[in-house]
């Protein structure tokens, strides 16, 4: 006689008695499926999750004719690094390209911490999945206007 493995070839030889005798193991049987299907699922919204593998990083879409990364401009989006002069090196680099049909500034994942900074005519900012602009706190920077001659506290 072939002895069939497996839950249908268990099934197959005692079709009377169900393959889970008990609910404990019908809801332990569930409850694993549930969870492995809710992983399974969300594999592509995990970044970096080991055993599902990460999220493919997809280069940002060329809005303008050129793009510049903000770390190009030397930025750090740790969250504790200033960027601010990143920001205003990038939007200058940009608005040199006005006529020429601007310029994309794209920032990639992670916590980019800045103080306010101006943006430029034919510039596209453009923020990759899973990367934030962090703002410092009202009152803790100084920012100096060369066009005004005047010291603003943000």
């Amino acid at each position: 006689m072939v002895e069939n493995s497996g839950v249908l070839g268990w099934f197959l030889l005692n079709p009377k008695t169900p393959p889970f005798a008990s609910h404990k193991t019908l809801f332990a049987f569930l409850w694993l499926a549930a969870l492995t299907s809710l992983f399974v699922w969300q594999r592509n919204t995990i970044s970096g999750f080991l055993v599902l593998g990460g999220v493919p990083v997809q280069p940002p879409p060329k809005l303008r004719p050129v793009v510049f990364c903000l770390t190009e401009f030397g930025g750090v989006g740790d969250g504790v690094t200033l960027n601010t002069e990143a920001f205003e090196r990038g939007v200058r680099a940009i608005s040199k390209l006005g006529n020429k049909g601007g310029g994309q500034l794209s920032v990639p994942p992670g916590r980019w911490l800045t103080a306010p900074f101006n943006l430029t005519s034919h510039m596209t900012l453009f923020l990759a999945r899973d990367a934030v602009i962090l703002a410092i706190q009202v009152g803790f920077f100084v920012l100096f206007l060369s066009n005004l001659n005047s010291i603003v506290l943000v």
